[in-house]
């Protein structure tokens, strides 16, 4: 017998849930959107038709108040698949950027440590098979930024302006890449990986490639489930769309949409495919429902007929798992990586930390439930971990908390409080209200003091990050973005149109403390006065 079922066979005989005792663990699908607000999914009250999503709330748990901890890209993967913190990795590149006892601005760079403290490797090691297809964005940033280090680095570059449908070498190329970031994934605690984006489309640096393909990665996906099925072992899959990140997929240019539905099905992040997929309703069809939707409801938005295309996905994956007897022991997550509505993305603002998050799990999760306390996306990992029944290595440390209960019907609070962090800021939520602190590193609070002027001679204190693009769009649309220190009562203000900061010294104090108390997990990092306060 494997060791890992002389470990779980015991707990596997006694089962884990009360009422819903099991006798097998269960497989997870992990689906994550990239850039998805509330606004884009029909059962958060969107103005948008996803009846696939929908569903899964329906027949499942919706949460209403589920946040992810940093608001952009990669460190808010980094959480999801570590149950960490932004401040709490250990990578060699993170550390050599952030030395112990710096300051860290919490920005777009972020990489899964080597020991395989994550939770896809941990599952391997207890007996799951583990897939993952889509955007990673977890490793090797010195290659996602420019392809300068590409050939020193044994990938291949090739002609921005090479049309590989054309240029088989560029074809060829492309492919030779797909399949070393495969290898580069892998070893990360993947089985299986295929479908990749090392990133977002651009950093694939071709402008054939600079376009979505939901079916390429979708069909991947499929693959795995379909070599799951009929095998004892559970399993784990990991998948994350490019969508609806840009390049916007609902711009239209001469009545076509070229970043999307429009573009040739058979360029995909691999280069060219020899034959269609035809694992989702047709591009066609897609347009087809918008326009008939439009026609019914003018004020339907044109981001709509994104939000048909990936529930188009979603339903894809749903329709596999029913085909293949796999759906009634399938935990399915669902959720995104950040918001990006009205420049929330890169800020502690609803728009960025506030996200839909579903999960799906037959004759386990009471249909139609929802759930309204606090939770982040450090919460995830530790409740895959939880029901799956892993055993879990002392060296694997986490921040987040199991919502196994709440899976099981308990709907009491997990946590009282969740500290979120982003650029030069922090921040405290609570069930009503939000706190955000500004703190700059010594150094520049020195800079700030003696009236040294920032990004052109235009700002007096700097942007709270570091990528420049985001951080402008972000300050921009934001009226606090500066402020040291923000109050927001998002049960009578949940656009945050007022900080309240300064008007009850009971309550800023209250936020004070809980900021001082999840900041002593960092002694190492140094966070203006929150450090020394008691």
């Amino acid at each position: 017998m494997n060791d890992y079922r002389k470990v779980l066979l015991p707990a596997l005989l006694i089962g884990a849930f009360n009422p819903c005792v099991y006798a097998q663990r269960p497989n997870v699908i992990f689906i994550l959107a990239d850039d998805q607000n509330t606004n884009t999914v029909g059962c958060y009250e969107g103005l948008v038709h996803t009846p696939n999503i929908d569903k899964l709330a329906e027949t499942g748990i919706k949460f209403t108040n589920a946040n992810v901890v940093s608001s952009v890209c990669s460190p808010s993967r980094y959480s999801m698949l570590t149950g960490r913190d932004y401040n709490h990795s250990y990578s060699k590149e993170f550390l050599d950027l952030y030395p112990l006892g710096k300051a860290s601005c919490v920005n777009n760079f972020m990489v899964l440590e080597k020991d395989n403290m994550n939770v896809a490797a941990i599952l391997k090691d207890n007996g799951y098979k583990t897939g993952f297809v889509g955007k990673f964005h977890l490793t090797d940033h010195f290659l996602l930024n420019t392809n300068r280090q590409w050939e020193a680095n044994g990938l291949k570059t090739y002609p921005k302006d090479s049309d590989p449908r054309i240029d088989k070498e560029t074809n060829e190329k492309m492919k030779f890449n797909h399949n070393e970031w495969c290898k580069k994934i892998k070893k990360f605690g993947f089985d299986y990986v295929n479908g990749v984006y090392a990133a977002n489309l651009r950093e694939l640096f071709n402008d054939y490639l600079n376009s979505h393909n939901v079916e390429w990665t979708m069909d991947a996906a499929m693959k795995f489930i379909d070599q799951q099925a009929g095998k004892q072992a559970p399993f784990f899959l990991y998948v994350a769309t490019t969508y609806p990140h840009g390049p916007a997929p609902e711009q239209k240019v001469d009545g076509k949409y070229p970043n999307s539905l429009d573009n040739d099905i058979q360029l995909t992040g691999e280069g060219v495919v020899d034959k269609p997929f035809k694992v989702m309703p047709s591009r066609e069809s897609v347009k087809e429902r918008f326009e008939k939707l439009k026609k019914e409801n003018p004020n339907l938005p044109d981001d709509a007929i994104t939000a048909i295309w990936w529930d188009d996905a979603v339903g894809a994956i749903v329709k596999k798992l029913k085909e293949t007897g796999l759906d009634k022991n399938t935990l399915i997550i669902y959720t995104s990586d950040n918001g990006v509505l009205n420049g929330g993305k890169t800020t502690l603002y609803e728009n960025g930390v506030h996200l839909p998050l579903i999960m799906n799990w037959v004759n386990v999760i009471k249909a139609g439930s929802e759930y309204e306390h606090v939770v982040g996306s450090i919460d995830y990992v530790p409740t895959i971990l939880d029901v799956c029944q892993a055993k879990i290595p002392e060296k694997m440390k986490m921040d987040g908390v199991s919502l196994k209960q709440v899976l099981e019907g308990n709907m009491k609070p997990v946590r009282d409080a969740l500290l979120l962090e982003m650029g030069y800021a922090r921040g405290i939520k609570t069930d009503r209200y939000k706190y955000i602190a500004v703190r700059y590193p010594e150094e520049i609070e020195q800079e700030i003091k003696e009236g040294k002027t920032f990004e052109g001679e235009k700002l007096k204190q700097p942007y709270l990050m570091l990528h420049k693009q985001l951080a402008a769009r972000a300050a921009k649309a934001n009226p606090f973005y500066f402020d040291r220190n923000q109050v927001f009562d998002l049960l009578t203000d949940p656009h945050e149109t007022k900080n309240i900061f300064g008007e009850n010294s009971q309550l800023d104090q209250q936020f004070r403390e809980l900021m001082a108390r999840e900041l002593k997990k960092f002694p190492y990092r140094p966070f203006g006065e929150f450090n020394t306060l008691k």
